[in-house]
Parts: structure tokens; sequence; C-alpha cells
């Protein structure tokens, strides 16, 4: 039951994510996939097997944030190839052709590839893209550090992609962390490993709304790692998606707007991967997401003081989708207003007759039934 806007924004925005997640039968796809390169790679006897592959899974998938693409786009799935190639000299466009090397060798995999700067592209025609990072450890090891090569600079970076997820997992608990210091039990729908944290959700939207807002200009769009590492930044443990996602916005228009050059987003666990480069080698694609985060900032704020739940959904719908948010909408009101209207905290705007919470200014309540038809 929901009393107040940001209970019942809260509520839409729940349904919204849910619209956004991959479908059962995508995400099994993807898994099916996932393992089927992977056993290649790794199997016994293969030309890698004597550097003693490990396959892991990087990115939006193995941090939970891996949405629905818009209409006629493909998602992304990364798998890091990791090579033990211990002291060995290797050189960095020498280990990209011995992962592509081994993927040719497949009868099917051989007409998917495409190159690309930092792995190798397994395209899936009409579902998603497998991209396989080459990686081997740094020499001396540390930690969960790796090498991966860059094809253009023909030069090995640091990364760390388990040492991200770890970071993210990390931000994700301040949630938690923030339940039990209320004393207040997990909410029944994060009971289960499907659902998703606010913090979770707020990526969701947060790049959901990127892929609306650059349509027209998709080369000019920010990573998702950027927009990820940010909402892990601004992350304090809040409560309400709504509040959270609020909260990620305005930290972020505020941090643009203070700085005139770039800002500068790194990976947590390798303070030396410098995520926004795109940034740094195109001020101008900066200016334009300082500009547009700006416009979220406000058109978020007038969303929050919005009363009636028709407008709030029709403003989502310009964020994030009309498609998705109507479905969305369509769920919230069959699922939820008749729970409010029995509970007396429906109501109606006087102004307009939309529907609104009952206790807001202006609103009259709607009065309960149990029946439907005429007897």
């Amino acid at each position: 039951m929901f009393t107040t806007r940001t209970d019942y924004l809260d509520t839409l925005l729940a349904y919204i994510c849910e619209e956004l997640q991959l479908s059962e039968a995508a995400h099994a796809a993807a898994e099916h996939r996932y393992h089927a390169v992977g056993d290649w790679l790794n199997a016994p006897g293969s030309t890698l097997a004597a550097w003693r592959p490990t396959i892991y899974p990087q990115g939006s998938f193995r941090i939970g944030t891996c949405g629905r693409p818009l209409t006629g786009a493909e998602f992304d799935l990364d798998l890091v190839c990791e090579l033990d190639l211990g002291i060995k000299q290797v050189s960095p466009l020498v280990l990209l052709n011995m992962v592509e090397h081994r993927l040719r060798q497949h009868s099917v995999y051989n007409g998917m590839i495409e190159r690309k700067k930092r792995c190798i592209r397994l395209t899936y025609a009409n579902e998603f893209h497998l991209d396989v990072l080459p990686a081997r450890p740094t020499w001396p090891p540390d930690g969960t550090q790796v090498l991966i090569p860059d094809r253009e600079l023909e030069a090995w970076l640091r990364s760390n992609p388990k040492g991200y997820a770890a970071w993210f997992c990390g931000r994700t608990e301040l949630y938690f962390a923030e339940l039990r210091k209320r004393a207040v039990e997990p909410l029944p729908d994060h009971e289960t490993a499907k659902e998703k944290t606010p913090l979770q959700r707020g990526v969701l939207l947060l790049k959901r709304w990127r892929d609306v807002d650059y349509q027209k200009n998709c080369d000019a769009a920010p990573r998702s790692i950027v927009a990820t590492t940010l909402a892990g930044n601004f992350y304090r443990g809040t409560l309400s998606t709504g509040e959270t996602f609020g909260d990620i916005v305005r930290s972020i228009a505020t941090a643009t707007a203070q700085n005139g050059n770039p800002l500068r987003v790194v990976n947590p666990a390798q303070p030396n991967e410098v995520l926004s480069e795109q940034w740094e080698r195109l001020p101008e694609t900066y200016r334009l997401f300082r500009a547009r985060i700006a416009a979220l900032n406000a058109t978020w704020t007038t969303i929050q003081e919005t009363g009636t739940i028709e407008d709030v959904a029709a403003a989502l719908g310009v964020l994030f989708g009309d498609p998705v948010t109507q479905r969305a909408f369509k769920r919230f009101t069959k699922e939820q207003v008749e729970t409010q209207r029995k509970s007396g905290t429906l109501g109606v705007a006087r102004a307009t007759g939309a529907l609104a919470i009952a206790s807001l200014p202006r609103t009259a309540p709607i009065r309960s039934n149990t029946f439907y038809g005429e007897e």
C-alpha cells in the first residue's frame, strides 16, 4: 500500500525496472552461449590449454544491471578469457590473435567474428554481442589485477574486472546496511536473487535514460561503465528507488556543473584505468552530457513534485520510453489502484479529475467498492 508520492513513484519505477530487465528466455539463451564459448576456449587439448584459461563474465551481467536494449538493438555480454602466461613475454597483438585463432577453429564461431579494439566480438544476429576480452595476470601477480591488450595502441593496459564487480557489490551493500541500521526487515521483493537493489535499479534507469536521450546521437553517449561507476560513487544507501535515482542524477549534475574540464571517471578497483577517456578525447561529448544531465535533473525535480499518477507516468514515458512506461503503468493500475481504492488512499485531483494520492492537497478521496458491474 502506498500513501505518499514517494511510495507510488517507487512502485511505478519498480514496474518500469521489471520491464527493462532481460526476459528469462533472453537471459537463458545468453547464459547457454556464454558457457558454450567458455567451454570451447577452455577445452582440454585446445590451442589455449597450455595457458590454463580462466573464463568469467564482466560488466552488467556480472553486477546485475543488464537491461533490455531499445527496439532493434542488441545487448552485450562480456566474457574475460584470462590466460596464465606467467613471465612469458607476449605482445598484446599476439594474445588477441591467440584467442581469435581458437575461436576461428569453431565452424560456427568462425563466421561470427569481428575484431574490436580490445576484444573479439561474436555477433548472434538480432540477439546480442558476446565480447571476448583476452587478459593475462600482472607479473608479479597483484590480486585480481590483469593486463588487457589494446589493438590500436599495441600496448598492455591494466584493468580489474573482478575488483570492479566487488566494488559495485560493496556499494549495493549500503542498502542492506541501512536496513539493518533502521532495524527494518528486507522487503519481500528483494529477497530473491532476481530482484534488484535500489542502486541496481538506479543504474538500469540511468542507462535507459541514456539510450532514449541519445537515440539520434549514439556515438556521443557515455559508456555503460561510466554511468554505472558514477551511480555507484554517488549512492549513499537510500532505500527508495526514486530517491536513489534522484540523488544520483542531482550529484552528477552538480559535479559536472562545478567542473569546467571533463570529469574523470576511473575504475575504483584500478585507479589508473580511465573509463571516461571519451570525454577527454572528445570534449564536445562531455559538454553535451553536462547539458543533458542538467536537463534530466530539472525534469526529475518536476516529477517528484507532480501530484497526479497520470502526469508522472507521462513524464516517465519521455525519460524511459513510452512502450516500456505504458506497460508498467498498465500493471501499476491493474495491481495497485484497486488496493488503494479499497483502503481509501486513492483520490482524484479536483482540478483535472486525474488519479492522485488522497492525502495530497486539492485531492478528493475515491470511495471504496467491492463489487464489479451491476447486480
